[in-house]
């Protein structure tokens, strides 16, 4: 997965080609993806009031995007 070649880049010698990649450098990815992690369960429990989604599944499978870090390149990521 082009994810797991991103977390490789993290060397300090590839700071261009990370922001190409996600449009910022890898210390403020870092900043951004710990608050969406810290916002992300109240944004389900939003959903869930708004009707959005039926339930809120707590023992779900974690799926390919199993990381925020990844959840938020996936968001970022126009390729």
């Amino acid at each position: 997965m082009i994810y797991d070649k991103f977390e490789k880049l993290n060397d300090g010698k590839h700071d261009r080609a990370i922001k190409a990649l996600v449009g910022m450098s890898l210390s403020k990815f870092d900043i951004l993806a710990a608050a969406f992690a810290a916002a992300y369960p109240a944004i389900r429990q939003e959903r869930f009031e708004k009707c959005e989604i039926k339930q809120i599944q707590s023992g779900e499978p974690k799926g390919n995007l199993d990381s925020f870090g990844k959840k938020l390149f996936f968001l970022l990521n126009p390729c």
